[in-house]
C-alpha cells in the first residue's frame, strides 16, 4: 500500500547544471519580473516572490520541455493512473532574501492542474525549503533537483523563508 508521501517524488540532479546556470544568468537581473500573485490576486502576506514568464524565450522553454519531458514520463511510469497532456509552460520564480509562499494547494476550479512541478536553480541560498503537510515533511533541494507531486487538495505545501541569498526556481503544471 502506498503512503501519501510516496507520490511526492525528488528527482536529484534531474536537470542539468549548465541549463540551471543558463537560465539563472540570463535573468537574474532582468527587470521583467513582477511580484508574483496568487489565485486570488497580490497577497503578500501569502506570496513574497517574484515571477518572470518564459513563454518568449524559445530557447529555454524548448530545452526545459526536453527535460521536463523525460521526468513527467518517470513519474507517470511510477504512477500508471496519472494522465497528463501537456504542461502550462514555465515561469521563472525568485525569492530574495524574506521571500516565501505560505502553505497552498495548486488546483482550483479554473486551473485543473494534476502534477506540479518545481524545478530548483540554484543551492548558494539558505532558507526556502519546499515544505509538505504543515512542515511535517520538509525538502531540502540542490541545485537541478525536480520536486514534482499531485496538485489536488491534498498536497499543501509551501516555501520556507528564504534567509540568505536569493533562490530560483522553473515552475510548471501538468494536466
Amino acid at each position: 500500500m502506498e503512503n501519501i508521501l510516496d507520490f511526492i517524488k525528488v528527482y536529484k540532479g534531474a536537470v542539468s547544471n549548465e541549463l540551471c546556470d543558463d537560465i539563472v544568468n540570463k535573468y537574474k537581473d532582468s527587470d521583467k519580473f513582477k511580484l508574483s500573485e496568487t489565485i486570488g490576486g497580490l497577497e503578500r502576506k501569502i506570496r513574497n516572490c517574484y515571477l518572470l514568464d518564459l513563454l518568449d524565450d524559445k530557447d529555454i522553454d524548448g530545452r526545459l520541455f526536453k527535460e521536463q519531458s523525460i521526468n513527467i514520463n518517470k513519474y507517470a511510469e511510477e504512477f500508471p493512473n496519472v494522465s497528463v497532456e501537456q504542461d502550462t509552460g514555465y515561469g521563472l520564480l525568485k525569492y530574495e532574501e524574506g521571500g516565501f509562499y505560505t502553505e497552498h494547494v495548486d488546483h482550483a476550479p479554473k486551473l485543473a492542474r494534476t502534477v506540479s512541478c518545481s524545478i530548483i536553480l540554484n543551492d548558494d541560498y539558505e532558507g526556502g525549503e519546499f515544505s509538505f503537510f504543515g512542515r511535517e515533511h520538509i525538502i531540502k533541494a540542490s541545485k537541478g533537483d525536480v520536486i514534482m507531486f499531485p496538485s489536488n487538495f491534498v498536497y499543501r505545501h509551501e516555501v520556507l523563508p528564504v534567509t540568505k541569498g536569493t533562490r530560483y526556481a522553473v515552475i510548471t503544471w501538468f494536466k
